[in-house]
């Protein structure tokens, strides 16, 4: 499967008939493996499967990263696993995001006697990056989404089974199937979640709550006074955000922009 999709990308041709197998095959193999990693792709898959005869079959950028990233995803992709107890969660964490592009994400995690150790991380994309997701008609789904990467940057040591709440359900959507049906900006942004998790050996299990019971709302919000109080009455400790410009530029590219 990797090398027929590395062989239209050689090729720069991807024919109506090949676009259906490849996609059928790309739906076997991800419910065999992880479960997410690879689902997205067959969106433009689909597209390319059921565009009319006749046309050019040259690849289009879309398309393009498609196929880069079947070929780059499923060789990573780990056996996959049935649900896990609830006993076996290693972690639960929770990720928000404001409208102005502040993200923030918050980790607890048990210990054998029953207490708890804790950490919180907030982020502010920068400004030309604002801009550009500003441009799409739903600029918050993209920046709750971003949060999530934001979590599994900043905390590289989560693994295992690990839960994530959250307080939009089309980001809680988005994260669960590994893309969006609504908003196809924020695809790329789960497809970098799922790649990351599952290389790391992360089961993360999405769940919603109210934007009261979310722990990240206050990191998200870090520039309003009094903002942070909960997470320092609890006595979580603050990482410092980790959120690589160079995966950004990676994201944006996979969005659409060079720049």
């Amino acid at each position: 499967m990797s090398a027929t999709a590395q062989a239209s990308l050689d090729s720069d041709h991807l024919s109506q008939t090949q676009a259906g197998k490849l996609a059928g095959q790309n739906t076997f193999a991800c419910s065999a493996l992880a479960g997410k990693v690879g689902r997205a792709p067959n969106k433009a898959l689909y597209a390319r499967q059921h565009m009319p005869l006749g046309r050019h079959t040259r690849l289009s950028k879309t398309l393009r990263f498609s196929l880069r990233w079947i070929v780059e995803s499923l060789p990573y992709a780990p056996p996959r696993r049935f649900a896990s107890a609830f006993s076996s969660v290693r972690a639960v964490t929770y990720i928000d995001a404001q409208s102005d592009g502040d993200l923030g994400a918050c980790v607890l995690r048990a210990r054998a006697d029953g207490s708890y150790t804790g950490f919180y991380t907030y982020f502010s994309l920068p400004r030309s990056i604002k801009r550009f997701f500003q441009r799409y008609q739903n600029p918050i789904q993209i920046f709750e989404c971003c949060a999530a990467l934001l979590l599994l940057w900043t905390f590289p040591d989560l693994t295992g089974s690990t839960v994530i709440f959250c307080d939009n359900i089309g980001q809680q959507a988005t994260l669960s199937r590994g893309y969006s049906l609504r908003n196809e900006e924020c695809t790329p942004i789960a497809h970098m979640f799922w790649v990351e998790a599952t290389s790391r050996g992360l089961e993360p299990w999405t769940a919603r709550v109210s934007s009261k019971d979310n722990l990240a709302d206050g990191p998200s919000r870090f520039r309003e006074s009094g903002a942070l109080s909960i997470v320092k009455e609890l006595q979580l400790q603050w990482v410092a955000a980790k959120f690589p410009e160079v995966k950004l530029i990676e994201l944006l590219f996979a969005m659409g922009s060079t720049r």
